[in-house]
């Protein structure tokens, strides 16, 4: 029996292994898509990061690549996107997220009503939302996330 065990196990970490080397190559995909400045942003490490950057700057592309690495670096990662509205969430995040889901292959699954994509392989979630519904926002008030943005803000 401890022969089985050990071959399913070896079985187990090269198909691991052969998963990290899918997603490196992915990962790889989406950073040589970015310009310089964007993979800046994408690949900032910092708690707090503001992007004054003029319409068409790139950053809401800069912000879904960190989305999608985000949902598959961090287990249990709760990820939250404001626009200014629902319709602006679901034009500047939402589908160009699904194509790219589709293209790339990286197994998120999406809830249409709630504008919520997660990857069940890490258990994290990604919430879209716009700011013009007040209560939707009060909602959202002191729950913890790991990540924020919010697109298009005004100083």
């Amino acid at each position: 029996m401890p022969r089985i065990e050990h071959a399913l196990e070896d079985a187990r970490t090269r198909a691991a292994a052969r998963h990290v080397r899918a997603w490196e190559e992915t990962e790889r995909q989406l950073l040589t898509a970015c310009f310089e400045a964007q993979r800046a942003l994408v690949e900032d490490p910092h708690r707090r990061i503001a992007a004054l950057v003029p319409r068409g700057g790139g950053k809401t592309t800069a912000v879904r690549v960190r989305f999608v690495r985000r949902l598959r670096r961090t287990p249990k990662a709760r990820l939250l996107y404001v626009a200014t509205t629902r319709t602006q969430a679901e034009m500047l995040m939402w589908q160009p997220l699904k194509e790219l889901n589709e293209r790339l292959g990286l197994g998120l699954r999406f809830n249409e009503t709630k504008l919520r994509a997660s990857r069940p392989r890490s258990g994290a979630q990604l919430q879209l939302v716009g700011a013009d519904d007040k209560r939707e926002i009060e909602k959202l008030r002191g729950q913890p996330y790991h990540e924020v943005w919010i697109d298009e803000a005004q100083r």
